[in-house]
């Protein structure tokens, strides 16, 4: 049996490859998740497109996202160098702590409420 959080991931990246309003995240050839090699960095979904990274997300479910959700997607995509430099970054959760919306603004981050997802 799958967690709750495991089936959020594969409802976020199902989501993404379906139902994602029409021009508003990149096209992506393909969608998975990647890890490193040591398994300390997890990308819960990873868009590629001619062997570059166009969109990365994490997923929160159990949790009101912080604002160390997205160093830890930032810190993902410095891991991943040049060819992720450009991608989109999403976080998809439950709800977003107000420094995280702050921040998200500044970075251009997208925020994808779970609400907002599945509606």
């Amino acid at each position: 049996m799958l967690g709750t959080g495991v089936v959020f991931e594969v409802g976020c990246r199902e989501w993404l490859g379906r139902y994602a309003p029409p021009g508003r995240f990149p096209d992506s050839e393909r969608l998975g998740s990647w890890w490193s090699r040591n398994g300390r960095i997890e990308i819960d979904i990873v868009g590629t497109s001619k062997d570059r990274y166009d969109l990365l997300a994490s997923c929160k479910w159990s949790q009101k996202a912080k604002t160390s959700a997205l160093g830890d997607l930032l810190a993902a995509r410095d891991h991943l160098g040049g060819r992720a430099a450009y991608a989109a970054l999403i976080i998809f959760a439950r709800g977003f702590d107000r420094q995280l919306v702050n921040r998200a603004a500044e970075e251009d981050v997208m925020l994808v409420a779970s609400d907002e997802q599945f509606a």
